[in-house]
Formats: C-alpha cells, sequence, structure tokens
C-alpha cells in the first residue's frame, strides 16, 4: 500500500464494497473511507455531494468509516 490515501465510491447494486468494509473493521484492519452513493440517488445529487466532500473533507478523515450519500 502506498503513502496515497483515498477514499472509495461504491455505486453498486450490491453491498460487495461495505460487506468486505465492515469485516475489516470488526477485525480492527486499517481501511480507506467507503462512500456509497445509492443507486436511486440522481446523479447532479451525487456529483455535488461528492465535491462537497473533496473540497471541505481532511486528509484520512474518511478512513475506517462508512457513509451514505446522499448527505441529507
Amino acid at each position: 500500500m502506498g503513502s496515497a490515501r483515498r477514499t472509495y465510491f461504491a455505486h453498486t447494486r450490491f453491498k460487495t464494497i461495505t460487506r468486505y468494509a465492515y469485516k475489516r473493521i470488526d477485525a480492527d484492519q486499517p481501511m480507506p473511507g467507503v462512500l456509497e452513493v445509492s443507486r436511486r440517488v440522481p446523479i447532479g445529487a451525487a456529483i455535488e455531494d461528492i465535491l462537497l466532500l473533496a473540497e471541505y473533507s481532511l486528509e484520512g478523515e474518511w478512513d475506517g468509516q462508512i457513509r451514505y450519500l446522499p448527505l441529507r
């Protein structure tokens, strides 16, 4: 794993990514943040939330967390 910090955005029908992310959290293993975007969210709203997060999040702020979009 390199020094770059990333947050993973998931937009799938299946909860595969979040399922593995919860397993890593339960095992106290390091994990980048996971932001799950609901398929019901209009693309424009999803993009607005992603841009908001990119602008105002601190480096590493989402590490080890699973959050769901939309933010509202």
